[in-house]
């Protein structure tokens, strides 16, 4: 405050901008709520904020924002009012509900990762029976040969170029690939940690540990 009893504002310059950039890229106070911990002019420094973290290239991070007003709209759902004002007994009940949804959606997602690993599996398998047997295959396509006037079969054609090589490469390629996502997922269902992979895939190997569900090693 001024010697005449006027508020004294910090103008931007005067602001510690490394406590102002830390603030603004943790991302759970407004730009008003930002100019006022930092004591600027309720008028204009939330726009001057905005300005310096453009120019700056300021990066903001909502994560934990968003988060807050999610379980703020969790206590609400799941509390009864006289209960809201409670704050132990809310977070219990907050914390027990947030368990539960998580419990819900990583048993569904470990489900659903483990029918598509399965499938996967199916047509890796259906790929080998149809490599180990193209040459009964290729006689089926003898067979089926059926040229029209011109000499020409198309549809053996297709059915030819479905059971060459390069179509069975390209299956099992898209099927490594496939694997290699479905694995990934799984082992994140299951908290199962890659540790230092770059160091790992240097050795030619893989070492895993696993996670406890609380997230103790």
């Amino acid at each position: 405050m001024s010697a005449d009893g006027d508020v004294k504002f910090l103008d931007i310059k005067e602001v510690d901008q490394e406590a102002l950039q830390a603030d603004y890229e943790a991302g759970t106070l407004s730009l008003r709520e930002l100019s006022a911990k930092h004591g600027m002019d309720p008028k204009k420094g939330h726009v001057q904020i905005k300005r310096l973290a453009d120019r700056q290239g300021w990066t903001q991070d909502l994560g934990a924002k968003i988060q807050a007003k999610a379980e703020a709209k969790l206590r609400r759902t799941v509390l009864p009012k006289e209960q809201q004002a409670a704050p132990r007994i809310a977070d219990a009940v907050v914390i027990e509900a947030n368990a539960e949804a998580i419990m819900l959606v990583r048993s569904r997602h470990r489900r659903d990762i483990a029918r598509g690993l399965g499938l996967s599996l199916k047509l890796l398998d259906e790929l080998e029976r149809h490599t180990d047997n193209v040459e009964l295959l290729e006689q089926l396509g003898t067979l089926m040969f059926n040229p029209d006037e011109k000499g020409k079969d198309k549809l053996n054609e297709i059915y030819h170029a479905v059971i060459s090589l390069p179509e069975r490469v390209k299956s099992s390629k898209a099927l490594s690939e496939t694997l290699k996502n479905y694995i990934a997922l799984e082992r994140e269902a299951y908290n199962i940690v890659v540790e230092d992979p770059d160091k790992e895939k240097a050795k030619g190997g893989v070492n895993v540990t696993i996670k406890q569900y609380g997230g103790a090693t």
